[in-house]
């Protein structure tokens, strides 16, 4: 069952560029509605999809929480003394 959440996660995860470049593509198409924009449009939705690709394989590998959450924290802040002094 963690299994296919997981691959359920890299499947929406890996979506997200294709849904991006896709409404690119439209406004694309509609500035050049002739064979320049088709060609535009594709070499944009091959890109996309090389990227999902790209990251649904990198979320099966690492996992989806450790995809979406951020890790630059500061260890500097770990032993924070107040104003008082205590």
């Amino acid at each position: 069952m963690k299994r296919f959440l997981i691959i359920i996660c890299a499947i929406i995860l890996g979506f997200t560029p294709i849904l991006g470049i896709a409404t690119i593509c439209l406004f694309v198409y509609d500035a050049l509605t002739n064979i320049k924009g088709i060609i535009l449009c594709s070499i944009l939705m091959l890109i996309s999809l090389f990227l999902a690709y790209k990251i649904f394989k990198w979320v099966l590998l690492i996992g989806p929480l450790k995809a979406i959450s951020h890790h630059t924290s500061s260890s500097d802040l770990d032993n924070l003394k107040s104003r008082d002094g205590k």
